[in-house]
């Protein structure tokens, strides 16, 4: 039986580093902060206070400072909870249909990250190529700990 595997899974316990799902998660979320159009309370902060240095910086690239001033730690906020109401996300967790539709697991949280993308994808035209790549590892010998 075939079974997908992430060697990123979460490290050992007691180590007293982050695991690195979830690291991956913050990752994840930083990005969908980064794309995800302004939100009406950042629109409204827009000139207001100052602008972080880099965004600031005369000598910086445009778009980079543009990206930034666009992050926003509420919205950060609300995609890291996002992804922990999926529960269960470990790569070996259920991927089957029942699950997505219920809305835990792996694959619900996967479907969700794609739709977000595609909605951003869709509103800036068209600029980014949303797809799902598959892998499945073949079973193999296992590694103690």
């Amino acid at each position: 039986m075939a079974y997908q595997e992430n060697s990123a899974m979460t490290e050992s316990a007691g180590s007293g580093y982050p695991s690195k799902s979830l690291a991956a998660a913050v990752l994840v979320a930083l990005a969908l902060a980064l794309c995800a159009p302004l939100c009406p309370a950042q629109e409204m902060a827009q000139g207001q206070g100052p602008a972080p240095r880099l965004a600031s910086d005369p000598h910086a690239d445009s778009h980079i400072a543009d990206a930034i001033r666009q992050v926003s730690a509420e919205r950060i906020r609300q995609t890291i909870e996002k992804l922990v109401s999926f529960q269960n996300r470990s790569t070996i967790s259920a991927q089957d249909e029942a699950s997505i539709k219920a809305g835990t697991g792996i694959g619900a949280a996967r479907e969700w990250i794609k739709a977000e993308f595609e909605r951003y994808s869709k509103e800036c035209g068209g600029c980014l190529e949303v797809k799902t790549d598959t892998f499945t590892e073949p079973p193999g010998e296992r590694k103690p700990a």
